[in-house]
């Protein structure tokens, strides 16, 4: 055990079983995760309060408008593009251009 180097904090962490690239199976039981692999319990792992809430932080979207300002943008990003002008040309000048000949049906 030792202090969490990943979170920064005094939170005591276990450092995790070596099963990276194996097929593991892990179960949500009584406030916990535990962990088999190949039949066996390989460890359980305590959750913290609050853990599956989404914690951001403070400085993390500071320079990101939020949706509230993008819906008051004045023209919407799809408008700003210009469309290109596309050529239109009768099919026979494909079949002409791919040497096709094209036959008619007679009903």
């Amino acid at each position: 055990m030792a202090i969490c180097p990943t979170m920064g904090c005094s939170t005591v962490c276990r450092k995790p079983p070596p099963l990276a690239g194996t097929t593991v199976q892990v179960r949500d039981h009584q406030g916990g995760l535990t962990i088999w692999s190949q039949g066996q319990h390989v460890t359980t792992w305590t959750k913290h309060a609050g853990s599956g809430e989404i914690i951001s932080h403070p400085d993390q979207f500071r320079t990101v408008a939020s949706a509230a300002a993008l819906r008051r943008a004045v023209e919407p990003l799809g408008h700003q593009v210009v469309v290109p002008q596309v050529s239109q040309r009768p099919l026979a000048e494909y079949d002409r251009l791919c040497r096709v000949e094209v036959a008619t049906c007679l009903m």
